[in-house]
């Protein structure tokens, strides 16, 4: 039987599930041209027009194929026939040698969110769908993910000052190139999206072999959901053990009370764990489920032997656990004038009154950063941060001067115009946030 097309009442149910939007809502949407995400902006357009709203449509040129600007210009074309207003981000800088589709999923979020921000819109939609759901499942089955990974992709997710939104996530496929059709829309087709040497194209052939043999990707989509179900109880429990068992401070560390997380059931102990490691680290991607379980018996067992995981050291205490960046784990990097950016995955940081001044870097303040600022003001010996936090503080130095360190309320006293350093600790991944949403 073939596809049916997504009726406008159809859509209205599945974005009213995304509320709550402004009375005239502002959505950006990412749109690279195929069926799935011109589908997706053929959508919202009808939407937002009976609600008065505004779409914006967003496409990244990755600059990896020779036909990407080509294809950028078709969708610009598209956008403007329907009275859509239209944004082309290019990717620039070079590309790396191996993990690109990783790299370029990376480019592309930073490159959207950063546009949204200058747009002062909230709402980013994206054509994520069912199929997409099957093969996050199976990817993740793979690796060897717990219950928390297989729960899949979130309909809703978050980050500073913007909601991710996911509404096609329980439709397949077909159904959006159907909608298409019946408006004789056409699509471009990404080769890559068929190329067996990346993991998730050689899954998508599976899943086509799968669904000849009787199993369809629907049931991979529906034991996601239920993986999704166990996850919103997960993180539930892990917020409360968080809020009774742990304290993160904002010189970027966390301490841990074995005891809290002994009283409560595994699971929600490894999923506060999880929470608090990416938090701290900024990771991308979770630890391997085995290597976070041997993490969590140390934990459990009141091991005297400290541990590094994700980026992080775990150092036994009399009254608990400390969980303390790794400081050889943490980037330095130059900071220009101007600047302000997330640093490290876990502070947003900012630059500013130093004129044309140049030759800044930001990294962590080491042993010997910590030895200098305490020798000139040793009363920073008697603040409450612990020694094996000092030299994970961010620090920023020009040449090999030290200029200021936030964290420990230091900064050089000079005459000269100098840098208005400021520093806050934002990680990227919040230690308890919204919780996962199922389509």
């Amino acid at each position: 039987m073939p596809a049916s097309r997504i009726e406008d009442a159809e859509f209205a149910g599945l974005i009213g599930a995304c509320e709550p939007f402004e009375e005239r809502p502002e959505i950006a949407v990412a749109v690279s041209g195929g069926p799935d995400s011109l589908a997706l902006t053929h959508l919202l357009k009808a939407w937002l027009d009976r609600r008065g709203g505004r779409l914006l449509a967003l496409t990244v040129d990755h600059r990896l194929r020779r036909d990407a600007a080509e294809e950028a210009g078709q969708v610009a074309a598209f956008c403007a026939a329907r009275g859509i207003a239209h944004r082309i981000l290019p990717w620039s800088g070079a590309k790396p040698a191996t993990g690109v589709q990783a790299a370029a999923r990376d480019a592309r979020h930073a490159l959207l969110e950063a546009a949204c921000r200058e747009e002062g819109i909230l709402h980013l939609c994206l054509a994520h769908h069912a199929d997409d759901q099957a093969e996050t499942f199976l990817l993740r089955l793979e690796s060897g993910s717990g219950p928390l990974g297989l729960s899949g992709i979130s309909a809703i997710s978050y980050r500073p000052g913007l909601r991710l939104l996911r509404p096609l996530l329980a439709l397949p496929k077909a159904r959006l190139e159907a909608t298409l059709a019946a408006q004789g829309i056409g699509w471009i087709d990404d080769p890559s999206n068929r190329a067996p040497a990346f993991r998730r194209s050689a899954l998508r052939l599976a899943l086509a072999r799968l669904e000849a043999a009787g199993l369809a990707a629907g049931r991979f989509t529906e034991t996601a959901a239920k993986f999704g179900a166990a996850r919103q109880a997960l993180e539930a429990g892990a917020a409360r053990l968080l809020a009774a068992g742990a304290a993160v401070y904002p010189a970027g560390y966390a301490w841990v009370d074995p005891a809290a997380f002994r009283a409560v059931p595994r699971e929600v102990a490894r999923a506060a764990l999880l929470s608090l490691l990416r938090g701290l680290s900024g990771a991308v991607y979770p630890p391997r489920t085995a290597r976070l379980d041997r993490l969590l018996d140390r934990l459990l067992d009141g091991s005297e032997r400290g541990s590094t995981l994700s980026g992080c050291r775990i150092l036994p205490r009399k009254a608990g656990m400390l969980l303390v960046r790794e400081t050889a784990a943490i980037e330095t990097t130059s900071l220009a004038p101007g600047a302000a950016r997330l640093w490290d995955g876990r502070f947003r940081v900012s630059l500013s009154g130093a004129g044309s001044g140049d030759g800044y870097r930001l990294g962590p303040l080491g042993a010997e950063g910590w030895r200098q600022v305490a020798a000139e003001a040793p009363a920073l010996r008697d603040l409450p941060i612990p020694p094996p936090v000092r030299p994970t503080l961010p620090a920023l130095r020009r040449g090999n001067r030290l200029e200021a360190v936030p964290q420990l309320g230091w900064k050089r006293d000079v005459k000269a115009p100098g840098a208005d350093f400021r520093c806050v600790f934002s990680p990227k991944n919040p230690v308890s946030s919204a919780p996962f949403t199922v389509a």
